[in-house]
């Protein structure tokens, strides 16, 4: 990808495949340059039963369905319809991930930083520990996974779990509707100071009993005098419309907290192309339109170093670096639902030195949120969005959600002024982070129909 970064010329290729891809949609985006930061609404109340720095606007959330934040750790549900707000968790709950499931009708979420999660209706209410870890499939499918094994649920309107399949070690992924599972494998036993060797594999079934499809296999190998040697799987994940898969997959050489290695690979047994390397909520692919994905590429720990959205065609396993100017980074890629617009920040390239929250704070102070739509082959600044972080659309493409400031600031339509709806995320001026990686999208979740 050095190469990719290095040409100009490719830079203007890059825009063409763009316009492309995006397709001539002729759709109007109004969009205004400028970098006025927004203005604090004068709606901001404090919420009760929180802590009394948390606030929300109950009026410009009117109409926006529900969003569930974290603030100073606890887990927050605003109803945009009725304007309630409830405290889920409670005080002093260090809540953390909340996810509205697709429909919108339920709530999952994690407290004490532990592995297990809960579950709640969407008002969040009548929340239920559940017997692991909770994660939601596209087609509102609940994955509870513990220590031990995966479970797939049915969700009913009122939170109630159904099983719909046996417990597996195997991870279940969904495409389409039909649900596939994902078998990791090691055969290696290490027993030092004794040699050893094994073999890695990634296994595909459609069901967790059936006969399974070998896609991946590599050695690996344990000595006292070197230690672990080989290519490790971590993440497996399935392409959307059945392209194949995306793996992590790592030598054991390095240090993690510098990124991964993502490849896909698009048939069993075949060798795995590289995408780029990967780090954080970034890494996570948004999906565009005429399989292609968006992602944020860069193996740095430091949060404002080699940074990059890349755009991939699943059908290729082909990536090129979207274009930026001199000493500028772009970040978190997301897409319209409806396919026609894709949004990202830009913000400015640093050395690494120093990771205090003055440093943290100057740095997204430089950041802007930008929008590359249908028909327009340059991205265009979104006025009033100075500090943007983790752009999240509403389901009908016509709203935008950001982090500003450690608040939340809501774009009712595009071009309208942002304004702030909830807040704060994190303790003001500690927001944490490692090296200045900050995952908001594990702070805050809308649902907006």
């Amino acid at each position: 990808m050095s190469a990719l970064r290095a040409a100009v010329q490719h830079h203007a290729r890059l825009w063409a495949l763009v316009v492309t891809v995006l397709g001539a949609t002729g759709i109007s985006v109004r969009v205004e340059a400028g970098t006025g930061v927004p203005p604090e609404s004068a709606a901001l109340s404090h919420v009760p039963g929180g802590y009394r720095s948390t606030v929300v606007d109950m009026t410009a959330m009117k109409g926006h369905g529900n969003l569930a934040f974290v603030s100073l750790g606890d887990l927050f549900v605003l109803d945009g319809a009725t304007g309630h707000v409830v405290n889920v968790t409670g005080l002093n709950a260090m809540a953390s991930d909340p996810q509205f499931s697709p429909d919108g009708a339920s709530l999952t979420y994690d407290t004490d930083n532990t592995q297990t999660s809960w579950i709640a209706r969407a008002d969040g209410l009548g929340s239920r520990k559940l017997a692991g870890s909770g994660s939601w499939l596209p087609d509102g499918r609940l994955v509870v996974s513990s220590a031990t094994a995966n479970t797939v649920d049915a969700v009913s309107a009122t939170g109630v779990l159904r099983p719909i399949g046996p417990r597996t070690k195997a991870t279940p992924m969904e495409s389409n509707g039909s649900i596939t599972y994902g078998f990791v494998t090691d055969t290696m036993k290490v027993t030092p100071p004794k040699p050893s060797h094994g073999l890695e594999r990634v296994e595909i079934a459609s069901s967790p009993n059936g006969p399974r499809t070998l896609w991946y296999e590599t050695r690996d190998s344990f000595s006292a005098s070197g230690g672990l040697q080989g290519h490790f799987v971590g993440d497996v994940t399935l392409l959307p419309d059945h392209y194949g898969l995306l793996l992590t997959i790592e030598p054991y050489c390095c240090d993690y907290a510098d990124g991964y290695q993502l490849y896909e690979l698009r048939s069993p047994g075949g060798q795995p192309q590289l995408l780029g390397m990967v780090l954080g909520a970034d890494a996570t692919p948004s999906y565009g339109p005429n399989g292609t994905f968006a992602l944020g590429a860069g193996g740095n720990r430091y949060a404002w170093v080699s940074k990059h959205v890349e755009l991939c065609v699943e059908a290729t396993a082909k990536c090129t670096e979207l274009p930026t100017r001199s000493n500028v980074l772009s970040l978190s890629p997301a897409w319209s639902p409806d396919k026609k617009a894709l949004a990202f920040v830009e913000a400015s390239a640093e050395s690494q030195g120093a990771i205090g929250q003055p440093q943290i704070a100057a740095w997204y102070e430089t950041h802007n949120l930008y929008l590359l739509s249908g028909g327009s082959g340059t991205p265009l600044k979104v006025a009033n969005t100075v500090g943007a972080a983790a752009p999240v659309w509403s389901s009908d493409s016509r709203s935008l959600m950001f982090v500003k400031n450690d608040a939340l600031f809501l774009m009712a339509q595009r071009g309208a002024l942002p304004i702030e709806v909830a807040g704060p995320l994190f303790a003001p001026g500690d927001w944490g982070g490692y090296y200045g990686e900050l995952n908001w999208n594990a702070e805050f979740s809308w649902s907006a129909g």
